[in-house]
């Protein structure tokens, strides 16, 4: 059986993350946008949230073994969103970094995915 993550992976990859981070919302959890931010400018997002929520909670594996799915490229698109609109401007986000998390990611989805 194929790996559905394969099938199109430039979308994918932040379809993946839409799902991972919002099951964290629906779980009660919550980040600052400050505190996101500071991540997505430093580079670090996916692994602090790796580290903030370990795996089974958080299962950014796909991220870490291939290449497949750019996490760089991820970041990349990330900081420039954030730091062209930020989290209220354009998204109606004030509150949880996680939801800022989710906007961003389904910016790039209805970008093509190849962001």
């Amino acid at each position: 059986m194929s790996n559905p993550l394969e099938s199109n992976p430039l979308v994918t990859r932040w379809t993946f993350l839409i799902l991972q981070l919002n099951s964290l919302v629906d779980a009660g959890k919550s980040l600052s946008i400050t505190d996101v931010g500071t991540r997505i400018d430093d580079g670090s997002i996916l692994e602090w949230l790796a580290h903030a929520f370990p795996s089974p909670e958080l299962d950014l594996s796909i991220y870490q073994q291939s290449d497949l799915y750019k996490p760089a490229k991820m970041v990349d698109f990330l900081q420039r969103l954030h730091n062209a609109y930020g989290p209220r401007k354009k998204f109606g986000v004030e509150r949880n970094g996680l939801c800022m998390l989710i906007a961003y990611c389904n910016e790039a989805v209805q970008e093509g995915g190849d962001v």
